[in-house]
């Protein structure tokens, strides 16, 4: 089994873009450890996602999960759910301000202006297509984590 470890912002692989996971030609048993190694991280961490491309591996694979947030209990749950190729099809007009934070990204929060919802599509682990809308911290997740598979961070944005 591969030992995946967090990219730190200065890392050149966190600023390429992912290319899409192929399901005809890329191995099951690669993404299953894919999957099983974020998920590690993710638990280990106590955060709320995290994209392949944190530790290295340019596939547009990641993962959402909001379970018992000491850090905000009043965030509704949101069980572990991994996107494979996902694409954002619709976003509100609507923003809204939260402060985020990043595994990649040590002791740094960011107040980040964002869509209320947005409509997305995407693929799980065994290549079945969905489409659903995502609101407020999920959709908020779900960006965060779309960010990293086009290589941009949460200091990007730190100049607008």
């Amino acid at each position: 089994m591969a030992q995946y470890s967090l990219l730190k912002p200065e890392d050149e692989r966190l600023r390429r873009p992912s290319e899409p996971w192929n399901f005809q030609e890329d191995s099951p048993e690669i993404l299953d450890e894919l999957i099983r190694s974020m998920r590690e991280i993710i638990v280990r961490e106590k955060a709320v996602g995290i994209a392949a491309s944190q530790i290295g591996v340019q596939k547009q694979v990641f993962m959402v999960q909001l379970v018992d947030s000491n850090r905000s209990p009043t965030l509704p749950r949101i069980p572990l759910t991994v996107f494979i190729n996902p694409t954002i099809e619709k976003v509100s007009r609507r923003t809204g301000y939260f402060v985020e934070g990043c595994l990649s990204v040590d002791d740094l929060q960011v107040r980040l202006r964002r869509p209320k919802w947005i409509r997305v599509s995407w693929q799980d682990r065994n290549g079945r297509s969905f489409s659903n809308k995502l609101s407020g911290v999920f959709a908020r997740i779900f960006l965060h984590e779309y960010d990293h598979l086009h290589g941009i961070l949460i200091t990007d944005y730190l100049d607008l």
